[in-house]
């Protein structure tokens, strides 16, 4: 059997399955309170909250105009390399392309709002800030937390399911000009449907961008957290 047709025989395997309760984990990082603001960090697949918080310049400072809240996704999908395993995290998984799905955005989401509760934090003004798979998580976990003053996404899609149900907010799309990932035209598509339906926000072309955060995006970020902020309640 080839490789080929090995694929098209798993995919068409009839499985049967029993479920069984499992302990999830969420483990986070939480900064130093500075004000009431909180900014909820989703890391991007096959990454975890330190290394977003690195790349972003935030690890271990303690003077930004906001708390926030950085977490790791509960699914660990390690990588291996030359100096052992990267700890490295996932927050669901499904291929659309191939109809599989075994966690959904949406199962994750209400667990990930029930620790934003459980910390005492769903009262407070909230904005996510979501890199690729954080990105597309952060609608669904929005629409438990009641508060939320805005989305700041990088390098990924707005969806029709992830944005149905949500009250309209702003929703600050940053993309790279050269996303190997995720492409911009798709992007920009999406993000141009939900502004349609009353979704406030812009979308912004970071030009030789790349699928990665970068110091040199920082300043767009904290921009874009600071105007969702400064949103008064109608």
């Amino acid at each position: 059997m080839d490789s080929g047709d090995f694929s098209n025989y798993a995919r068409n395997m009839k499985w049967q399955e029993q479920i069984y309760p499992f302990p999830l984990r969420l483990r986070y990082q939480l900064s130093p309170r500075t004000s009431d603001d909180l900014v909820i960090l989703l890391h991007g697949y096959q990454d975890n909250a330190p290394s977003l918080l690195k790349r972003l310049g935030w690890l271990g400072k303690e003077d930004l105009p906001f708390q926030y809240l950085a977490l790791n996704a509960p699914f660990p999908v390690p990588i291996w390399n030359a100096d052992g395993f990267k700890e490295a995290y996932s927050w669901y998984f499904r291929d659309t392309s191939r109809d599989l799905i075994l966690v959904t955005p949406a199962e994750t989401a209400e667990r990930v709002a029930q620790l934003i509760k459980d910390l005492g934090f769903a009262g407070r003004p909230v904005v996510f800030f979501g890199f690729s798979q954080g990105g597309y998580l952060a609608p669904y976990i929005a629409k438990h937390i009641s508060n939320t003053r805005g989305i700041v996404g990088l390098g990924c899609g707005y969806t029709e399911e992830g944005y149905r149900d949500l009250q309209p907010l702003p929703v600050w799309g940053i993309h790279g000009s050269e996303d190997e990932r995720i492409e911009i035209g798709k992007a920009r598509a999406e993000h141009a449907s939900i502004a349609q339906r009353g979704f406030g926000g812009q979308f912004t072309e970071v030009p030789g961008l790349r699928h990665k955060v970068e110091a040199s995006v920082e300043p767009l970020i904290l921009d874009f957290i600071r105007r969702s902020f400064e949103v008064v309640d109608s």
